[in-house]
């Protein structure tokens, strides 16, 4: 084969070129950048949780407050001519009403016992009529006695509360030992159960039906029954 000159050679190769089809290049793949609304909802949903925060934290600092009032002498269930310690307050169980407010349950010693002691259920009783006479619309006199540290379920105390929508309940508290659950088993068959805090629980029952007998049982984390407790209720009592 002839040697080619390099003017065919250079003619030859631009032919070869052209019978190559073209190579098309991808553009440089751009970095995504947030977008504006997205980032002004997560700032809003923050903000709205800051404020949910602050309105529980709230609530529950006027609870705080009112507290010890429950404990004063003038308004506390006293016996013997004892009284509570007003300026020594523990709170052992802190919950929620059936419309979502804060409740919360208050103990303190009682002078002149190794063992006594007394007990205030704590939470905004304004729906309820009844609460203008407390002296304030947040807690009644608190319950005293030499046997408010005894036996499971043996100590109830109990206060009528109303909801905002008219519904009527039994706030009820008792000491609950070392159970993990307390369990109510009312007169239409329904149970109401409870999660004790600090060897005492909280719970909320209709008050309907915690007028009629029920029963309220104790139960340990394996569901072992440790104490029950018959309440007659008080549809059929005199008076």
């Amino acid at each position: 084969m002839p040697e080619l000159m390099p003017e065919e050679r250079l003619r030859q190769i631009a032919v070869a070129l052209e019978a190559v089809p073209p190579v098309r290049m991808r553009p440089a793949r751009r970095e995504r950048r947030p977008r504006p609304f997205a980032r002004r909802r997560l700032v809003v949903a923050v903000v709205a949780l800051a404020v949910a925060a602050a309105g529980t934290a709230t609530a529950t600092g006027l609870l705080d407050h009112e507290a010890p009032k429950a404990f004063a002498p003038k308004v506390a269930n006293l016996r013997d001519g004892r009284t509570a310690d007003q300026h020594n307050v523990t709170l052992v169980v802190d919950a929620k009403t059936p419309d979502g407010r804060p409740a919360q349950v208050w103990v303190s010693p009682l002078h002149g016992s190794a063992t006594g002691s007394c007990v205030a259920i704590v939470m905004d009783y304004s729906a309820d009529p009844k609460s203008k006479d407390w002296g304030s619309r947040f807690a009644p006199g608190a319950a005293c006695g030499s046997d408010r540290s005894g036996a499971v379920l043996a100590d109830a105390d109990g206060s009528r509360w109303v909801s905002h929508e008219g519904k009527a309940f039994m706030a009820e508290t008792a000491n609950a030992g070392d159970a993990a659950r307390i369990v109510y088993h009312l007169a239409d068959g329904t149970t109401v159960t409870a999660v004790p805090q600090h060897e005492r629980y909280l719970t909320f029952i209709p008050y309907s039906l915690w007028e009629q007998a029920h029963w309220v049982v104790a139960l340990d984390a394996a569901g072992h029954e440790i104490a029950m407790r018959k309440v007659p209720g008080t549809a059929n009592l005199p008076g």
